[in-house]
């Protein structure tokens, strides 16, 4: 069983080394299919997140919920009273225990749940295997004092990385911008030789079967030969290093998440990571790259509808597509334009891998003890 990397250091006087099962007990949520919620405030969580809502708690009291099925290891700190529902696990403190919810909360966010999905094809979480993971725990006024510190930090981290989304967005608006100049809106007037073309009717007719190549979240890696791209922010969500996952076509391909409504232009051989990718691919009337640009204009016209599925609401659309050699000018010049705009947003996240990399640290030094000394 894997333990914590920080247990291999030698912990202050007065802690002890304890499994996690001594502990806590880790609850099965319960099923409320959508259709049976009632109108309320009480949130519904998901191993995602929340899920919607209903007019009764499952429980009332702090609590930490931890995805079960789905996204796998997720861990969220409740306070209030919420109904987590079966793809999740939350979590009480055993009787006669006497220790921080909250504490143990970030005790668990320093831990890579999801490298203990045990699951083949449905991911999923053993509560056995994180009842046997041993955690260093000190008394429960030194757990009441590195909460206090890492609240502190993770307000001031969450307040940067807001000003960095922030800037983000900035930059993604001035490109949204460039491109809406150069490629007029399908409601609008035309110009001569544009056509206004259903996004169907633009597709290439060769589809592709990902069931048996799409990889799970799981089982990414840091490093490798191939790389994942999936629907998430990142344009490169992991690795992979089997070759029968790579996917096989010789022309640029346009990703787009079902669920997040990103898009991504990929011209390399890839892997096709989780669910909720879509393989776009444009038929011989049009360059994939201003395909690609098009594209980018249509997706921020379409409703935002949480996690739910977008592709069905971007095949009711339509695309304005004027002649080849007209494509070729607009692409060269947002080529130009975004050349520019990509640069800064490269710089944006290469600070933000910077500050990705603080919780880690901080969380570490508070579980060797040096977060209070």
């Amino acid at each position: 069983m894997r333990i914590l990397e920080i247990n291999e250091c030698e912990l202050p006087e007065g802690w002890e080394r304890k499994r996690l099962g001594e502990l806590v007990v880790l609850n099965y949520g319960k099923g409320l299919p959508a259709q049976v919620r009632k109108e309320g405030r009480i949130p519904v969580y998901g191993s995602n997140g929340i899920v919607g809502w209903h007019n009764q708690p499952l429980i009332r009291f702090p609590t930490i919920i931890v995805g079960r099925k789905g996204t796998v290891g997720a861990i969220h700190y409740i306070a209030e009273p919420c109904y987590p529902i079966d793809t999740t696990y939350y979590i009480t403190i055993k009787n006669g225990i006497k220790a921080e919810i909250k504490f143990l909360y970030y005790l668990l966010k320093s831990i890579n749940l999801a490298e203990m999905d045990t699951s083949t094809a449905i991911p999923g979480l053993n509560r056995n295997d994180i009842y046997l993971l041993d955690v260093p725990i000190p008394s429960f006024e030194i757990q009441k004092k590195i909460v206090v510190k890492l609240d502190a930090f993770f307000e001031h981290y969450n307040e940067v990385k807001k000003q960095h989304e922030m800037e983000k967005s900035k930059v993604n608006k001035i490109m949204q911008a460039a491109i809406g100049k150069m490629i007029p809106n399908p409601k609008g007037e035309l110009l001569e030789g544009w056509r206004i073309r259903n996004f169907v009717d633009c597709l290439s007719k060769n589809t592709y079967s990902l069931s048996k190549i799409k990889i799970p979240t799981s089982q990414y890696l840091k490093n490798g030969r191939f790389p994942i791209i999936d629907q998430g922010q990142d344009f490169i969500a992991g690795y992979c290093n089997d070759e029968t996952n790579v996917l096989q076509y010789n022309s640029p391909i346009i990703i787009f998440g079902d669920h997040t409504k990103i898009l991504k232009y990929v011209d390399f051989p890839f892997c096709v990571g989780a669910d909720g990718v879509r393989i776009l691919i444009p038929n011989k009337e049009i360059i994939p790259k201003f395909f690609y640009y098009n594209l980018l204009l249509v997706a921020k016209s379409l409703d935002e509808r949480g996690y739910s599925r977008n592709y069905r609401y971007l095949v009711e659309k339509q695309l304005t597509v004027p002649p080849f050699r007209i494509q070729h000018k607009i692409v060269a010049k947002l080529d130009a334009i975004y050349g520019e705009l990509i640069h800064a947003l490269q710089e944006l996240e290469r600070k933000n891998h910077a500050i990705e990399l603080l919780p880690k640290m901080v969380l570490r030094k508070a579980f060797n003890g040096e977060l209070i000394s």
